[in-house]
This record gives structure tokens, sequence and C-alpha cells, in this order.
């Protein structure tokens, strides 16, 4: 932008030179005041690059502040949750803390969890495969992760 900005100023110098001479050559003055008008509207291109470009870095900087503010958020929800055993075999997130009968616990889904989503298994009932008695489960509405198992929540101590 300096050298298109150095260009105009020097343009307009010479047109006043032209000017301020003794006999005024009228083509040349038009040549020069053109020059002038040419230098302008190069510097103007590059002023306006220049604004896309810092209009640009604006979005992409509120683009990676809004992602570290979910990184941020995500960071203070996982803080509270721990991976734990409800069942026999059987894993979720639940709060840090949590004593007692687990079946009351909210649980979050593992496999949501991984990914930083907190999402609440919904307990459900599922049939063996070999179509006999149902069981206990457990199942993510969002992912569709579903896990049975025989005997129940655990007790946290």
């Amino acid at each position: 932008m300096y050298t298109e900005l150095n260009a105009a100023l020097a343009a307009a110098r010479h047109a006043l030179a032209l000017a301020k001479a003794p006999t005024v050559d009228s083509d040349a003055l038009i040549d020069s005041i053109d020059s002038i008008i040419a230098a302008l509207h190069d510097v103007q291109g590059v002023a306006l690059q220049a604004k896309e470009e810092v209009l640009e870095s604006r979005a992409r900087v509120e683009e990676l502040e809004a992602e570290a503010e979910k990184r941020d958020e995500w960071a203070r929800i996982s803080a509270d949750y721990e991976l734990r055993s409800i069942a026999t075999n059987v894993q979720a997130w639940i709060k840090v803390g949590t004593t007692g009968y687990l079946g009351d616990a909210v649980k979050l889904c593992p496999s949501c969890f991984s990914e930083r989503r907190a999402i609440p298994l919904q307990a459900s009932q599922l049939r063996s495969a070999t179509g006999g008695a149902m069981r206990e489960s457990i199942k993510c509405s969002a992912c569709k992760f579903e896990v049975g198992f025989n005997g129940g929540f655990l007790n946290a101590e």
C-alpha cells in the first residue's frame, strides 16, 4: 500500500509542478491528473483488499473464541463426572461423589462423552438374543448405544 501511496504523491507533486510552471502545457497537466487518478485507484484497491483481510481475520478470531469457549465449557462439565462401574461389566459417566444405589444416579453415555457430548442414558429393557426373558438395559437416545446386564445396578461406596 505504501508503494501505491508514494506513486499517488509523486503524481500529485508532478501535476503541481506543471501547474506552477510559467507556461502550462494542458496536455501534460491532464496526463498528470490521469496519473493521480490511476494511482489513487490503486491505493483504493489495496485498501479494500486489506479491509477484506481484516474482516476475514476477525471472523477467524471469533470462530477460535467460540471453539475455546466450547472447550472450556466441556472442561467444566466433564470435571464433574467420572467413569464408574454401575453394574457388572457396565460402565457409565456419573457425577463425582455419587453414593448409594446407582440405579437412581444420572448416567451419561460413555460413547457420547468421549465425543464431548453429555447425553443421559435411559433405563430400558432388552430381550435376550435367543428371545428369552427381558433384562435390564440402558440406552443412549443419541448414538443408540445400548447395553443389557443381569443383576441390577450396583451400590456406590
